[in-house]
């Protein structure tokens, strides 16, 4: 039984254009596989023969074998040696562990921040009261709770703890809705929401 499922990644694909032109580009993998139970080379005659399909129903659409997107990288170090800049989706670089492998260069790699799409330097926000707190207690809180506590439980317990220390608050109607948007907001960043 042959199967096949395609998956994308969001982060390159933040236009309609790139998103179609590589949805179908997969779509050929697919058929290639799915239909003529060929998936070697990957992009050999059976997958040519997929994307000449493709292109000749969508005139408009080119299917090639590799991309040359402009891809938005919020982070970026530079070699200080060669200058060679990499960009990442995450702070993954540690300019303490890794080198410039750059053409076997090794310089050391220089931290230059975090980038808007348009190319600025973002400005570091100051988190708020409530993400500091978060942030200063969490540790805390996974260690007093059973190992393996889902964090919608730990993000509860923090979420009661930082209500406690503001004194139970006003009890308004406002403050409640502002600590609930920041619930909210921290959760979806962590992924739980």
């Amino acid at each position: 039984m042959y199967s096949a499922r395609i998956e994308l990644a969001n982060k390159v694909l933040d236009s309609y254009q790139k998103l179609r032109r590589t949805l179908c580009h997969e779509m050929c993998h697919v058929a290639a596989w799915l239909l003529d139970h060929n998936a070697k080379p990957p992009h050999g005659p059976v997958f040519k023969k997929w994307a000449q399909r493709a292109m000749s129903r969508y005139t408009d659409l080119e299917v090639s074998t590799c991309h040359n997107y402009d891809i938005h990288f919020a982070y970026k170090w530079r070699c200080t040696w060669c200058t060679h800049e990499y960009g990442r989706h995450s702070k993954s670089i540690d300019p303490t562990k890794h080198r410039c492998g750059k053409d076997g260069c090794k310089g050391p790699l220089e931290y230059l921040g975090k980038f808007n799409p348009d190319g600025s330097l973002t400005t570091a926000r100051n988190p708020s009261a409530y993400n500091q707190f978060i942030k200063e207690n969490m540790s805390t809180v996974k260690k007093e709770m059973p190992a393996g506590t889902p964090s919608k439980d730990l993000m509860k317990i923090l979420s009661e703890r930082y209500r406690a220390t503001k004194g139970g608050g006003t009890g308004g109607k406002e403050e409640e809705e502002d600590e609930s948007s920041q619930v909210d907001s921290t959760m979806r960043k962590l992924n739980l929401a």
